[in-house]
């Protein structure tokens, strides 16, 4: 009987070493799993304040103006385009004054010159005179109107431009919300998986 006890006990002794091991080797799976699950979170939480920074910036983008920034340089840009239009119609009519005026002109001269071989007289000359000032400041205004459509084109350009790269950074700025909205959505997955393996364990 003793005999037998003293091996029971021994059987007891090896059990309990050996569920002492398994229980400290649980524990440390635990532990380690915990640390993952804070890991984790901790990284969620970085991740979910870029993303608050990504919709702040897109948010401070919009409210540049009630219908977005993009909306407003898109105003301006087809608001330079009608100014265009009218400056390039209005060049259009200066510049059929100046063939009207060209012509009448012409027509005027050749009857100066008609009228002066047969009786030449200083009010011919100075009519033609007249003409020939008018015609000179009509010929100022039509270089300056196209010095200003020049410019005016010039600026309509820089718009387009300026146009084209703020779309470049809003999309942009789309791109990182939704790759950042979808690591969120993985990250959560993950430390969701990671806590329902830790409950596993722990039940």
């Amino acid at each position: 009987d003793l005999q037998a006890e003293r091996q029971r006990a021994h059987q007891l002794l090896m059990q309990n070493s050996e569920l002492s091991s398994k229980l400290i080797k649980s524990k440390a799976e635990n532990e380690s799993i915990r640390s993952s699950v804070r890991s984790n979170l901790d990284h969620n939480a970085r991740i979910v304040d870029s993303l608050n920074r990504l919709r702040q910036q897109y948010l401070q983008v919009c409210e540049k103006n009630p219908k977005s920034f993009v909306y407003s340089l898109t105003f301006e840009t087809f608001q330079t385009w009608k100014m265009v239009r009218r400056q390039r119609s209005f060049f259009e009519d200066c510049r059929k004054k100046v063939e009207r005026i060209r012509e009448r002109f012409d027509q005027d001269l050749l009857l100066d010159i008609l009228h002066s071989w047969h009786n030449s007289t200083s009010s011919n000359t100075f009519s033609i005179q007249i003409l020939r000032d008018r015609m000179a400041s009509l010929q100022a205004d039509n270089s300056n109107l196209r010095g200003e459509l020049a410019k005016t084109r010039n600026e309509l350009d820089n718009t387009r431009k300026e146009l084209w790269e703020v779309k470049g950074q809003t999309k942009a700025l789309l791109s990182s919300l939704k790759a950042a909205e979808e690591m969120t959505v993985e990250e959560v997955k993950k430390s969701r998986m990671f806590e329902l393996k830790y409950l596993e364990l722990r039940g």
